[in-house]
């Protein structure tokens, strides 16, 4: 319970203060010279980095890598709302603690 309540303030850490509005506007429509691409790339790694240090497993933290990005990619095409966005990412959390 004590990891899944780190990974959800993690979580919360990587999505509200530690996402500016260049990541938060960036990862929807880009800037001029940067490809939304690479937004949403950086605020993956963030979420992927604390999956890494408080599970110490590369393999969730890829995992987080590349799923953070597709379901915030359904997101920013409007394919899920906020609701399902943040359940999404939940539920990967969940994943990573009934596999420890």
């Amino acid at each position: 319970m004590i990891i899944f309540l780190k990974l959800i303030f993690g979580h919360a850490l990587a999505d509200y203060p530690l996402q500016q509005e260049f990541l938060a506007v960036g990862k929807a429509q880009g800037w001029p010279g940067i490809h939304r691409i690479y937004c949403l790339f950086w605020h993956s790694l963030i979420h992927a980095g604390f999956v890494l240090y408080i599970t110490n497993n590369l393999y969730f933290a890829g995992f987080e890598l590349i799923i953070h990005m597709i379901i915030d990619e359904l997101k920013v095409r409007k394919i899920t709302n906020y609701e399902v966005d943040q359940l999404l990412h939940i539920i990967c959390k969940i994943l990573y603690v009934v596999k420890i």
